[in-house]
């Protein structure tokens, strides 16, 4: 977006920060379906969902390196929740 032609509420929508909210609140709901199914321990999404944080600043920093913006999310995720991290993206 160009900051001269955006009002801020389009800039809040296209931003990094709510871009990278949207990806985790869909990881999240993809897990508690899994969960329902019996894919994903409930422990595992209680435990995801307690520890799992996000840092944009981070975030690109390890996209600068992987060159993929979905596996810096994830790895960067996986960085917070330890060993339940092979449940996100799972599948």
């Amino acid at each position: 977006m160009i900051p001269r032609y955006t009002l801020p509420e389009m800039g809040r929508l296209w931003s990094d920060e709510h871009r990278l909210q949207v990806m985790l609140d869909v990881e999240l709901l993809v897990l508690e379906a899994q969960a329902k199914l019996g894919l994903v321990p409930a422990k595992a999404l209680r435990e995801i969902r307690k520890r799992v944080r996000v840092d944009v600043a981070r975030v690109q920093q390890r996209e600068a390196a992987t060159r993929h913006d979905v596996i810096a999310f994830i790895e960067h995720l996986e960085d917070h929740v330890g060993p339940y991290g092979r449940y996100l993206h799972f599948g």
